[in-house]
Parts: structure tokens; C-alpha cells; sequence
């Protein structure tokens, strides 16, 4: 499934929210983290389906700061990010 330019921003966005909401960088920090990653996917050249874009926010916000959460402990705040940002189960590609 090819992505929409709007999904793939909403993508990036719930991982940066992440960043703030779990991880408390300031958003400034969080917007740089987010862009520095965003730009060496793209750099590299993946296709927009490739597997990143399977991967939860959530877990990738936690892998880019070395700090893995309980998911469990989180989800209805993460659920609540999700929403936020636009990504969502019709966004994401299901493999």
C-alpha cells in the first residue's frame, strides 16, 4: 500500500509527540530528533511501504531515545497521541 504524503507526516508526527509526551523532550528537541531520522530514511531512498512505516510510533519514539516503556502502562495516553497526530489503524499499511 502506498502512503499518502498527509500519513506519512501523521506518522512522523506521532513518533515526535511521543517523544514529548513519554519521553519529555521539549518539543523543539523532539522536532529535531524526528527530522534528523525522517531525513536519513529518505536520504537512504526506502520506499514509502518499507517497513518503517509498519512499525508503532510509539515503540520507534522509545528505540530513538534508548528508553523502552510498558506500553501497557501508557496506552490510552498513547491512543490519545495517536489520534493527535492523524495516524491511526486506516492509516497505517498492514502487512
Amino acid at each position: 500500500m502506498m502512503l499518502t504524503e498527509k500519513s506519512k507526516q501523521a506518522f512522523w508526527r506521532a513518533i515526535r509527540d511521543c517523544l514529548v509526551e513519554f519521553h519529555g523532550l521539549p518539543a523543539a528537541k523532539a522536532d529535531e530528533r524526528v527530522s534528523a531520522i525522517e531525513k536519513d530514511y529518505v536520504r537512504r531512498g526506502k520506499h514509502p511501504t518499507d517497513i518503517v512505516y509498519h512499525e508503532e510510533p510509539f515503540t520507534l519514539a522509545c528505540e530513538l531515545v534508548g528508553n523502552p516503556l510498558d506500553y501497557f502502562a501508557v496506552k490510552e495516553r498513547y491512543e490519545k497521541v495517536l489520534c493527535h497526530s492523524g495516524w491511526s489503524e486506516e492509516t497505517a499499511p498492514h502487512a
